[in-house]
């Protein structure tokens, strides 16, 4: 998923949705100034798409976030794999160490009483 801090994909997406919301911010601003009451109906439009925005940004970062967990998964497990690789060759050479004891240990003894 795009990260919406860095991704520039859906420029023209982006661009027309802040043209409109500016558009929408200038005529409100101009309707309070000449002190014409906007109307409710304008209101919850403007509060609709407000939250429209909003949840659609939550959505974007929230899925971002998710991508990144994802990769972060990937990045954990190859350094596990790696880790895992690394101690098995130390337990192996442990386990080749107690197999050559093993062997010594149980040779028979010599006259002498010594291996």
């Amino acid at each position: 998923m795009p990260d919406p801090a860095i991704d520039h994909r859906g420029h023209a997406d982006i661009t027309r949705a802040i043209e409109d919301r500016t558009d929408s911010l200038v005529i409100e601003r101009l309707l309070v100034k000449k002190g014409m009451p906007v109307s409710l109906l304008g209101k919850m439009k403007a509060l609709t798409e407000r939250a429209e925005d909003f949840n659609k940004s939550t959505s974007d970062v929230l899925d971002a976030i998710s991508e990144k967990i994802h990769l972060a998964t990937i990045k954990r497990d190859e350094a596990a794999d790696k880790h895992h690789g690394y101690y098995d060759g130390i337990i192996q050479g442990v386990d080749e160490s107690v197999a050559v004891i093993d062997r010594l240990s149980n040779l028979p003894l010599g006259k002498d009483g010594e291996g």
